[in-house]
């Protein structure tokens, strides 16, 4: 064996190598990028949730006065218009409309960015927050579902905000 041709054995697969160490390389790369987006929608997710958990009181708020309304045999009965007042005071048509969106964006990323039992849970606990939306911004709405026995608790809804919380955090750290 002579230098020439261990240089030319070299030059030849040099080129190969580095190819492969690119390839390697692009691999990771778009690995992490892809992980790093995953866990960016997570986080948007979890924050998404967050704010829309604030409203929870103010829900709870309204929640009566619209049974109020429903309930022909109220003797306080009161109107629809006295109603929509009383709900933009408490929650402006801009928070609304921001709200409904919020919405939409959880069930998006949950569909999306999540799987199994923690996508079911954070579709569940949209649906629950889109009926008591719908039922509080419409003074009534299509959430037979939450009708008879009311909304959850506050306790009750703490635990189960507390629980998604905790599992998307999980699913970050993965």
């Amino acid at each position: 064996m002579s230098w020439d041709f261990d240089i030319q054995v070299a030059t030849a697969v040099g080129p190969i190598l580095a190819v492969v160490v690119a390839m390697i390389a692009v691999h990771h790369t778009n690995k992490n990028s892809k992980q790093q987006i995953i866990v960016g929608k997570l986080e948007e997710l979890f924050e998404i949730i967050l704010t829309l958990s604030r409203h929870y009181p103010t829900f709870k708020l309204l929640f009566p006065l619209v049974k109020q309304i429903i309930n022909q045999s109220n003797d306080e009965m009161r109107t629809y218009d006295e109603y929509k007042v009383m709900l933009d005071e408490e929650i402006s048509e801009t928070d609304r409309r921001e709200i409904l969106i919020n919405l939409s964006r959880v069930e998006v990323l949950a569909k999306c960015y999540t799987k199994g039992k923690l996508q079911e849970e954070i579709l569940k606990w949209g649906n629950l927050m889109y009926s008591f939306a719908d039922f509080v911004f419409n003074a009534g709405g299509l959430q037979e579902a939450y009708l008879d026995k009311g909304f959850p608790t506050f306790t009750e809804f703490t635990r189960q905000l507390e629980d998604l919380k905790k599992e998307i955090i999980v699913q970050i750290q993965i």
